[in-house]
């Protein structure tokens, strides 16, 4: 193998790396937004769940005394 051979294979393997590096950066760019995005939709499901749980409440309470109820001086 020659110098220029092993200078070439050398600048191959850089390369390689550098662009290894940069993925794994990009990756754990993607990583965090994501991990960002799943807090703020689970934010945002506990919220959903907080509102539901209040209608549901308030649909079991009657807010109509019932039909044959009739007055006190009856």
């Amino acid at each position: 193998m020659t110098q220029d051979d092993t200078a070439a294979r050398l600048d191959n393997l850089e390369m390689k790396v550098a662009f290894q590096e940069r993925l794994l950066s990009d990756l754990n760019d993607e990583l965090v937004h994501h991990g960002q995005r799943i807090g703020h939709l689970e934010k945002q499901l506990k919220e959903l769940k907080t509102v539901m749980e209040h209608m549901h409440a308030l649909l079991e309470k009657p807010s109509v005394p019932e039909v044959d109820e009739r007055p006190p001086h009856y």
